[in-house]
């Protein structure tokens, strides 16, 4: 599984894509939801209808997230653009013609694109207005349609959402490699030398919890110290490996 722990509301679609097909992340693409949606409400949309993103986020400022990041969902009119996209759909505070997107919600996005760039190892958040040189692109780029929205596009939302987001991981990165050099004593792992989902427990909280807290300081991050190896662990594990250059 592979989704931001910044989302609070969970409803994974069954419309959607397993994989990507060999294609890596490329781009975010930012949506508008035609409305004001609630994450839940975002999300029984998806349950119903041929469609999907990845990700919404509410003019309360809740995500949602709807289909796994490893996943391709149904956003964008084009198959091989749902393989290397990121799709989030924002709320709408007002409605027809200009459809505007609350600074709220905005700002959420740009926490969002840092988390997923961060995540995939992205080292920055380029914007030029064209979808061959922009990380966060809009919908309309991709197809016949005027998503997302009037006050987005016209009003230079998506390149301050990516310039933002640019800065910000920008900042992550260089606090990553400020970080001291580890010099305590890690403990003897178990002896076959590696942990599986589900460990935990009387016999494995310990070093758990120690591996736990090694990835937190690598990854400047903030997965659960419990001793037991869930979804986040294991994902923590990758973003480890990122960024140790491991394979």
């Amino acid at each position: 599984m592979g989704y931001s722990s910044l989302a609070n509301y969970k409803c994974i679609t069954p419309h959607k894509w397993v994989g990507r097909a060999g294609y890596k992340i490329s781009a975010i693409c930012i949506h508008h939801m035609a409305g004001n949606l609630s994450v839940m409400q975002c999300g029984k949309v998806f349950l119903n209808n041929d469609v999907s993103a990845h990700y919404g986020i509410d003019n309360n400022g809740n995500i949602g997230v709807y289909v796994d990041e490893n996943d391709s969902s149904w956003s964008m009119g084009s198959r091989v653009w749902n393989r290397k996209v990121v799709s989030i759909e924002l709320a709408n505070c007002t409605g027809s013609p200009t459809w505007k997107v609350a600074d709220k919600v905005i700002e959420r996005c740009i926490d969002l694109v840092v988390d997923i760039a961060y995540r995939n190892g992205w080292t920055y958040v380029a914007y030029d207005g064209t979808l061959s040189g922009s990380d966060v692109i809009t919908h309309k780029w991709v197809a016949a349609t005027a998503c997302a929205g009037p006050y987005m596009i016209n009003n230079g939302k998506i390149k301050y959402i990516a310039q933002q987001a640019d800065k910000k991981l920008k900042a992550k990165r260089a606090a990553d490699k400020t970080k001291k050099a580890y010099t305590g004593t890690f403990p003897t792992l178990p002896a076959r030398g590696y942990f599986k989902s589900g460990d935990g427990g009387t016999k494995g909280t310990t070093n758990v919890k120690n591996l736990q807290k090694l990835l937190n300081w690598i990854n400047g991050g903030s997965i659960s110290v419990d001793g037991i190896i869930g979804p986040k662990t294991i994902n923590a594990v990758l973003i480890a490996q990122k960024i140790l250059g491991v394979k």
